[in-house]
């Protein structure tokens, strides 16, 4: 069954045994055969059409982007709302289409217009993404790991891991392992393991780091 709550009449599902639970403005609104659906808050999940397994909770999280096509993606949590509440501004996974079993959890402290986890990620896949900014600027990469604030915030590229605040947070393409406070965050491009507060990161004097690096 389908349980809609201050959703848009216009609500277009098609199947019937959607099983989908929208609550929210707008929430949902473009659904046609996607089923088993929870999507809480304004806007979340509206550009979903076939998408199926999705959780999203805040506002314009999850497909929420209206500038986006539709999602079609499934497994995907994304849990967060843009802290100034503009509705211009995207939640987790707002802008994602086909992208699927993804995690986004976090809200935004980075800039005015963006900021919130995955909030650009369309096709990438296998992401997961804890804390503000986490993987802000990737689109289409998959099977990165971002946790703590602006971990990866800049990265585009697939296969990272990056635990700690400000981990990677400088990286754009490359694949690194980055582990504690600001590790690897002078790393720009290229390939390497940073493990520990700071190492292969956070001076300020410093220039960028490129190439094959290990520190520890």
């Amino acid at each position: 069954g389908f349980v809609g709550i201050n959703f848009a009449s216009a609500n277009k599902n098609t199947s019937n045994d959607s099983a989908n639970i929208f609550f929210g403005f707008l929430a949902g609104l473009e659904t046609t055969t996607g089923n088993r659906n929870i999507f809480f808050g304004s806007q979340t999940g509206r550009k979903t059409s076939t998408g199926f397994g999705n959780i999203g909770i805040g506002i314009r999280a999850l497909g929420g982007n209206t500038g986006a096509t539709a999602m079609t993606g499934k497994g995907n949590i994304a849990i967060g709302s843009h802290e100034d509440g503009f509705s211009s501004r995207l939640g987790p996974l707002a802008a994602n289409t086909s992208g699927q079993y993804n995690v986004a959890i976090g809200s935004n402290g980075i800039n005015a217009s963006g900021g919130t986890p995955l909030a650009l990620n369309t096709t990438g896949s296998n992401n997961t993404a804890v804390g503000a900014g986490t993987l802000a600027a990737a689109t289409t990469a998959s099977s990165n790991t971002a946790i703590g604030y602006a971990a990866l915030l800049s990265a585009t590229s697939a296969s990272n891991t990056a635990v700690g605040s400000g981990a990677g947070q400088n990286l754009t393409s490359g694949v690194i392992t980055a582990v504690g406070q600001g590790a690897g965050s002078l790393v720009t491009t290229g390939r390497g393991t940073y493990i520990g507060l700071q190492a292969g990161g956070i001076n300020g004097s410093s220039p960028p780091m490129t190439g094959t690096n290990v520190a520890v």
